[in-house]
């Protein structure tokens, strides 16, 4: 087996698959939250793209057509339902998965939303973030 350090003494196994490389965008804020799930992503053989910001979103979107976005709902000076509305209107989509630390009652209305506007989402994930979690949705995507 092959083996990647993430960080410390933390070891993750490297599952490298064959064939295309899949991206994942990942739109948060937070550096250290986009490095960890930079790490998650790698070891499943990713190429990962990093927005923090709603400007960043709409530079890098258009430029790398991911396969996913993993989407923070709480960027500061940004707007989801803004950042969703662009998404919309690109006319590459790819499914998109809320992950945040709002409220339930918030991830509902974004969910809302975003259906609304015709995204296509997949299961949401909570903040603070499971390794498992992580790795499920990615390999998912890897799958289909």
């Amino acid at each position: 087996m092959n083996y990647k350090r993430l960080k410390g003494d933390v070891w993750v196994e490297n599952l490298v698959g064959n064939g295309k490389k899949k991206r994942v965008l990942i739109y948060d804020d937070n550096p250290g939250v986009c490095k960890l799930i930079e790490a998650y992503a790698e070891t499943l053989n990713f190429d990962v793209i990093i927005a923090n910001t709603q400007e960043e979103l709409e530079e890098q979107y258009p430029k790398h057509s991911p396969d996913v976005v993993l989407f923070d709902l709480n960027i500061p000076n940004s707007d989801f339902k803004d950042s969703m509305k662009f998404l919309s209107q690109q006319s590459y989509r790819c499914p998109i998965v809320i992950f945040s630390g709002v409220d339930e009652a918030l991830r509902k209305i974004a969910s809302k939303v975003a259906e609304e506007l015709g995204l296509t989402l997949l299961p949401p994930l909570k903040k603070p973030i499971s390794y498992t979690d992580v790795i499920n949705t990615l390999n998912y995507i890897k799958d289909h």
